[in-house]
């Protein structure tokens, strides 16, 4: 996945591509490919789609140091 990846786009769909725990995977491959890439290298279309996306914003935004 992050390794074979230029973005966090790419990390995140090959993580969730292979398969068995895919979901599990997938928000695994997002934290570490979010940490390395940032922020506002999320696409848009996956922030839209995140359950309760502005109230995580919000929280993450307390831990900015």
């Amino acid at each position: 996945g992050f390794e074979a990846s230029n973005s966090f786009e790419e990390c995140v769909i090959k993580a969730a591509n292979r398969g068995q725990d895919a979901d599990t995977t997938g928000a695994v491959a997002g934290m570490i490919a979010g940490r390395y890439y940032g922020f506002s290298k999320i696409p848009e279309q996956f922030n839209k789609k995140l359950m309760m996306y502005k109230e995580i914003y919000k929280i993450s935004l307390a831990y900015v140091i």
